[in-house]
């Protein structure tokens, strides 16, 4: 099982995009043009529209406490 990050999200929009003008991308993908525009900038995190283009699913985070146990 592997794991992506923000940053392989964005890459595999950008290769899955091509040439294709940003708004008919977003159509596409069923996302308004300037959302799409924010996470590919990195600025707003993909949401489950842009998960499900991408076969992808979101995965919590997980914390843990800081020093000693």
């Amino acid at each position: 099982m592997r794991y992506y990050t923000q940053d392989d999200v964005v890459k595999m929009l950008e290769s899955k995009q091509g040439v294709k003008m940003q708004k008919d991308f977003a159509e596409e993908v069923g996302v308004s043009a300037p959302f799409l525009a924010n996470v590919m900038a990195k600025v707003r995190m993909p949401d489950s529209v842009i998960l499900k283009f991408l076969g992808l699913e979101k995965v919590e985070q997980l914390y843990r406490q800081k020093g000693k146990r």
